[in-house]
């Protein structure tokens, strides 16, 4: 019972950091948003594109881990169905990266 609690509690700490590194990978999204209504430059653009990408990688990475513990041990699959569902603001902050909003 102590290894479900120790992984419980690991998988908490992995969703708040993910929803941290999320929140910041939206809030420099809204950055580089207001930024293209003024004139930029490409290589400011280029720096945007990659700070986004630096944050949205670990991510991808930490939900990838996590869908693993929960794989691998007797805890409750509603944890899968919320790392699954974080791809999701993952595919839209994608999405408007590659349309070049």
């Amino acid at each position: 019972m102590q290894m479900e609690d120790a992984i419980d509690k690991i998988i908490s700490v992995y969703l708040t950091v993910i929803s941290f590194l999320l929140g910041t990978a939206t809030f420099v999204l809204g950055i580089y948003i207001s930024a293209k209504a003024h004139v930029t430059t490409q290589g400011t653009d280029r720096n945007y594109k990659l700070l986004i990408l630096a944050v949205i990688i670990p991510i991808v990475i930490m939900i990838c881990l996590g869908i693993f513990f929960v794989f691998n041990s007797s805890l409750s699959k509603a944890y899968l169905a919320l790392f699954i569902l974080l791809f999701i603001p993952i595919g839209v902050i994608l999405f408007l990266i590659i349309r070049r909003v």
